[in-house]
């Protein structure tokens, strides 16, 4: 404990944002994969990501976050109805907000 008293208020500082920035990525990752089908990832299986994430420090959930994750498709987002297209469930999600957009008052007759 007595080589910690002998440096620096900065160092301590900079090690201290490091070992938040570490545990931060961590979590992130780990949250990630635990709520990630296995389908999602590349290879197709979580135990190699969980150790790699895990045992490597803070460039192994930074490799599990850039490289692992397959990309969403482009079907709808998540939740969607399969097969809905994006416009349609933002069309939806617009008329459930705002109401029907089918009424007169979009249709410029209500301004005669």
């Amino acid at each position: 404990m007595e080589e910690l008293s002998n440096l620096s208020t900065t160092t301590l500082v900079v090690f201290g944002v490091l070992l938040v920035v570490q545990m931060t990525l961590l979590v992130i990752a780990l949250l990630d994969l635990v709520r990630r089908s296995p389908e999602a990832l590349l290879g197709g299986k979580k135990w190699p990501w969980a150790l790699l994430v895990v045992l490597g420090s803070t460039i192994g959930p930074i490799i599990y976050l850039a490289v692992a994750r397959k990309p969403h498709s482009a079907d709808g987002p998540a939740g969607a109805p399969e097969g809905a297209a994006v416009s349609d469930t933002a069309s939806a999600a617009v008329d459930l907000l705002y109401g029907d957009r089918t009424d007169e008052s979009t249709t410029g007759a209500a301004h005669e």
